[in-house]
């Protein structure tokens, strides 16, 4: 059986990336694969508010070594395809991060 994707190319300058929609399986993949992490680059992890480079990774052509190469302006390009086609995926990060940050107190 062929695996069916829901993926899309994008062009940020010359490079061609291939942003793809997550499957129900890879994002409880994702989940337990974050919850085992011994040790996180602070930078992979913290560079950008929403998604993390691995993260990215997952749903893009892209690897975590060549983003290296890349300047961030290039990169929100990619996160804003990667965002459009995982909606849900982000939807569900928000709701766990929420879940985990304490509340602000109102002024």
């Amino acid at each position: 059986m062929a695996e069916i994707t829901n993926s899309r190319e994008i062009r940020v300058g010359e490079r061609r990336v291939t942003v793809r929609e997550l499957t129900v399986a890879e994002v409880r993949q994702w989940l337990g694969d974050a919850s085992s992490r011994q040790q996180i680059d602070t930078v992979d992890a913290m560079l950008f508010e929403d998604i993390s480079l691995p993260d990215l990774a997952r749903m893009t052509s892209l690897d975590v070594d060549s983003m290296g190469d890349w300047q961030p302006s290039q990169l929100r390009e990619v996160i804003a395809a990667a965002k459009d086609m995982n909606k849900d995926f982000f939807a569900l990060r928000e709701r766990i991060v929420s879940a985990f940050l304490p509340t602000q107190p109102e002024n």
